[in-house]
């Protein structure tokens, strides 16, 4: 066996599947005043595993730029069983110009998400984007995140005016 034959290729979600996965029911682990982002260089972070049942895997994370605060990105993750993971949604602020692999170019909030073909053409695997005026800021990128998820808070305190920095 040669050194070609042991390297592992991520599998390919199908679109099915991952229409799936989007639509399995999933528990935010508290209520959105449990939310601490904390400070890590430039940004602010906040990561949290998602309760699921069964073999999904699933995970949040906020990145919020100290700089900028319309500079964020709300992500939606997918760990396999092999431990591969995967960026099924990201939801991105005003960062400044995105281009499509097709070559559609757009400012402003936008929403990516994994593709099949993007996956099987080895690029990266949320690559097309399209924007979106359903949010303006991380808290409400994440409250849709949280809807297109079919993700519920455990906890229903979920009053967003109550945000503790």
């Amino acid at each position: 066996m040669g050194f070609e034959d042991s390297i592992q290729i991520k599998p390919v979600l199908s679109e099915a599947y991952i229409q799936e996965i989007m639509s399995h029911p999933k528990t935010f682990p508290g209520a959105f005043k449990d939310i601490k982002l904390k400070k890590e260089n430039q940004h602010l972070r906040y990561n949290v595993d998602l309760i699921t049942e069964g073999e999904y895997r699933m995970s949040i994370s906020i990145r919020i730029s100290r700089k900028n605060s319309s500079n964020f990105s709300v992500i939606l993750k997918y760990t396999n069983t092999a431990g591969y993971e995967y960026i099924l949604r990201r939801y991105n602020g005003d960062h400044g110009s995105h281009t499509n692999p097709d070559g559609e170019r757009f400012t402003g909030c936008h929403i990516h998400e994994i593709t099949e073909s993007a996956q099987t053409d080895r690029m990266k695997e949320e690559s097309y984007a399209y924007p979106t005026d359903k949010y303006q800021d991380w808290k409400g990128a994440l409250s849709i995140l949280m809807a297109d998820g079919n993700i519920q808070y455990k906890n229903a305190n979920t009053n967003l005016g109550r945000w503790i920095q």
